[in-house]
């Protein structure tokens, strides 16, 4: 399978049903979004999951495209939680199977063990006593 096709993120999937609907109703970009009140270039960034549209936007897309809310329901679950630099990795972290950190000196914080720690800050400071903050 196609590795580019695995990594879609679900904003790259909702904008690929929506240019597969589009292409079936036989309409193009500027089309649409005639149709939906908004520019061909929105139609684009949204096909290609750059954006998302607001509610209303995809209210008139499912209308245009007769999909009867298929695409307002499914973007209800496409709400970013995150900050937009970051939207795409959580979304691609949800779909990881294996998440590999490389790291020259440092096993990550979370892995490290209190020994560990200890170990670390004593090598960092190595003439601090047990007593010394």
């Amino acid at each position: 399978m196609d590795e580019r096709r695995m990594l879609r993120t679900p904003r790259q999937k909702y904008g690929e049903e929506m240019r597969l609907r589009r292409t079936a109703a036989h309409l193009t970009q500027e089309e649409l979004g005639d149709q939906v009140v908004c520019s061909p270039t929105l139609i684009s960034h949204l096909e290609a999951g750059r954006r998302l549209p607001k509610p209303d936007d995809a209210q008139r897309i499912d209308r245009a495209l007769g999909t009867d809310g298929f695409f307002a329901r499914w973007l209800e679950d496409l709400e970013n939680k995150y900050d937009p630099r970051f939207a795409a990795t959580a979304e691609l972290e949800q779909q990881a199977t294996l998440i590999q950190q490389f790291a020259l000196a440092l096993v990550p914080g979370l892995l490290q063990t209190p020994d560990y720690a200890r170990a670390v800050f004593a090598a960092y400071r190595p003439t601090t006593t047990d007593q010394e903050p």
